[in-house]
């Protein structure tokens, strides 16, 4: 609060806008204070008078007319805090789940000449925000923008990039001939598969927030590339801004990955990686309109059941169950 006194101080000066209005400064901050806070802090919010104070700066920001315009808070004034004119808010804070949804609704109350409201995001609050709304709205109506697509597009080409070089000694051209059978194909990837975790070679990496540079093995490495690589391919994928060898050499190391992880014991990511080929295969049939039989379905399913090594793959309801 120095800092914007220092440069504003005109907005720490108490003034009245109406007479039945109380005086009250441009801008202040509202939050629980302590007997840990420096003394300063702690005068500052009031002291021992802190909820009074609160309280009054509260009722101060629901009148349109008073001079308070700028409220820094602290956890505070989110259930039940009701400010329709309220249209802009600036977020350094990570958020998530319940609270993140009632701190971004503080600013989407309809008023005239207002019909929407703004969240400045400092920290990067977005994928959060998805999480809440599927939890508790049911869908994402959180579109991609173009500048998150053209990010998502070019960290996919940079980690797309690092895990073909992983692989410079591995020939993965069989995975994308038509020509190749699902059998051959799979072989191939188990192959990859027991090379990444059989290798004894460690690589560094770097800690999102942390200088300091480690060594892990080439299995982590991998695994944590795939997992950078699927988030960036989700976004931009869609947009169809990817070239077609890129989307299949994505599909090729999130298969390798999958059986990776089967191999090491773990079978959740499977059921992922199924889920996400089936999707893409039958969405890929539909798109053509020579497809009109249910055999090219059953073929395409059966691709999927030897490819990932399912005992059984359920149908769409016109189709029987394969064991």
């Amino acid at each position: 609060m120095k800092v914007f006194e220092r440069k504003y101080p005109e907005w720490f000066e108490e003034k009245k806008t109406s007479e039945d209005l109380k005086s009250m400064p441009f801008i202040a901050m509202i939050a629980s204070g302590g007997s840990n806070d420096e003394k300063e802090m702690y005068d500052y919010l009031g002291g021992a008078y802190n909820e009074e104070r609160s309280k009054i700066f509260d009722a101060a920001f629901k009148q349109e007319k008073s001079n308070f315009h700028i409220a820094i808070v602290v956890d505070m004034w989110l259930t039940g805090f009701d400010v329709p004119s309220l249209t802009y808010m600036y977020n350094d804070k990570p958020l998530k789940k319940h609270m993140l949804i009632q701190t971004i609704s503080r600013v989407n109350r309809k008023y005239p000449g207002k019909d929407y409201g703004f969240i400045i995001d400092y920290i990067g609050i977005r994928d959060n925000m998805r999480e809440a709304m599927k939890i508790y709205v049911g869908d994402v109506s959180v579109t991609h923008s173009e500048d998150d697509v053209k990010q998502a597009t070019d960290l996919f080409r940079e980690e797309i990039s690092i895990l073909k070089n992983l692989f410079s000694s591995y020939d993965l051209t069989p995975f994308f001939d038509e020509k190749i059978n699902s059998v051959e194909r799979y072989r191939l990837l188990t192959e990859v598969a027991e090379y990444v975790l059989s290798s004894t070679q460690e690589l560094n990496i770097q800690n999102e927030g942390i200088k300091k540079i480690k060594l892990v093995p080439f299995k982590i490495y991998f695994l944590n590339g795939v997992k950078r690589m699927r988030k960036a391919y989700d976004i931009c994928q869609p947009s169809e801004v990817l070239e077609t060898s890129e989307s299949s050499l994505a599909q090729c190391f999130m298969a390798i990955a999958g059986i990776v992880r089967k191999m090491n014991g773990t079978s959740e990511i499977d059921t992922d990686i199924m889920n996400r080929n089936v999707k893409k295969m039958v969405e890929d049939a539909l798109k053509y309109d020579i497809i009109k039989s249910k055999i090219f379905l059953k073929i395409i399913l059966k691709k999927i059941y030897l490819a990932l090594n399912i005992s059984r793959i359920y149908r769409t309801s016109e189709c029987q169950l394969l064991n």
